[in-house]
């Protein structure tokens, strides 16, 4: 099963979705940050890239307390490459 995330600029809107093949996750990003990190494609389409999309997840998180809770986050938890 497959998770997708779109964020959104509503307050209070976050939402989920599951279905028998997916789950749909909206959640909400503040606006002043919303259209940093954008990318446009085809046909003018702007879709995150890949710092705003880990920007973007890791503002949805419990605030971390060190920087080593914040390398075992990025690098054993969402086993993120160096």
């Amino acid at each position: 099963m497959y998770s997708i995330t779109s964020a959104i600029t509503e307050k209070h809107k976050s939402k989920e979705y599951k279905t028998s093949f997916d789950i749909y996750r909206y959640q909400n990003v503040p606006i002043m940050f919303f259209p940093f990190g954008l990318a446009t494609i085809n046909n003018g389409v702007q879709i995150a890239t890949k710092e705003k999309a880990l920007a973007d997840f890791l503002y949805t998180l419990k605030p971390v307390s060190s920087f080593r809770a914040l390398k075992i986050l990025l690098f054993i938890d969402l086993r993120i490459d160096i």
